[in-house]
């Protein structure tokens, strides 16, 4: 999904900080990753005082600042990540491993989507005959990299990814890259009974939590039975969304979806058919909460 090009109050602090987001690199672990350090930024620009997020917002939307922070933040940028892929293509996360009939069919489905949305005899899937057994992640090689260029979707299914159950805030945090923006601001028309929430997913202090990358569509235990998956919103646009707020859509229309969410010709606002799943958003609200 395409994002405005401003730059926010967290890449300021991304900009402040170069040292200790290297100093995380060094350490060497499990997850000093580059989206892992930048999770880990973040939460230290959440434990600053109110002013201090304040004046980092101001330093970022200052135009002459521009330069200096697009610098320092060049080597973050160029960084490759393991779970780096072309930025046009889906990310299909199967969490769910009980029915690998429904898996398959959904697979075909989907295919079939495609091919008829490309105008094209013959896709290749990122993973050839949804076939879990080939490792789908490794980007190593050019053959990898030409099969994602002739699909819209690249399908992680290797139940060795570790995926099983996860929430829509795991799988951003995984597969995207955290930043902090400007939260939407109440309508003058809204209802007063839609009271403010303070929270880092919604709007805290005048900011809000948002990622960015490939749009991510879970397969879920639910999907075995209608083969649908979860759609899931990168940042919130609305008032009253949080970011990572989900609702599900059939395989036969994901083609359609990922082109024109990806491009910026259509935004969900979980109004009407369009509105969030409850569920999954207090398990959003529950895992990115604050400590």
């Amino acid at each position: 999904m395409q994002q405005d090009s401003s730059l926010s109050a967290f890449s300021a602090f991304l900009a402040e900080n170069i040292t200790k987001f290297q100093e995380l690199k060094s350490e060497g672990t499990a997850s000093s990753g580059r989206r892992a350090r930048k999770l880990a930024l973040c939460k230290g620009f959440w434990a600053l005082s109110t002013e201090e997020r304040q004046r980092l917002s101001k330093f970022a939307g200052d135009p002459s600042n521009k330069e200096g922070i697009s610098t320092a933040l060049g080597p973050i940028e160029d960084e490759k990540d393991e779970n780096d892929t072309n930025l046009g293509v889906g990310i299909v996360l199967r969490t769910d491993y009980s029915d690998d009939a429904a898996w398959t069919k959904f697979c075909d489905a989907l295919r079939k989507a495609e091919q008829e949305s490309l105008g094209e005899e013959d896709v290749d899937m990122a993973e050839n005959n949804a076939d879990e057994n080939d490792d789908s992640d490794s980007d190593s090689g050019s053959d990898s990299e030409d099969e994602e260029e002739q699909s819209l979707f690249i399908l992680k299914a290797d139940p060795a990814l570790n995926l099983a159950g996860i929430s829509n805030l795991i799988a951003l945090r995984l597969f995207n890259d955290v930043d902090i923006v400007s939260a939407p601001k109440k309508p003058i028309d809204a209802p007063q009974s839609k009271m403010k929430i303070s929270h880092p997913l919604m709007d805290k202090d005048g900011l809000v939590e948002a990622y960015t990358g490939n749009l991510l569509w879970i397969y879920d235990a639910k999907s075995n039975t209608d083969n649908s998956v979860r759609v899931v919103n990168q940042r919130c646009d609305t008032y009253g969304t949080a970011t990572g707020d989900s609702w599900r859509a059939r395989a036969p229309f994901l083609p359609g979806l990922q082109v024109n969410l990806f491009g910026g010709g259509m935004k969900i606002t979980f109004t009407g058919l369009d509105g969030w799943d409850q569920d999954e958003r207090k398990r959003n609200l529950e895992e990115g909460k604050l400590a």
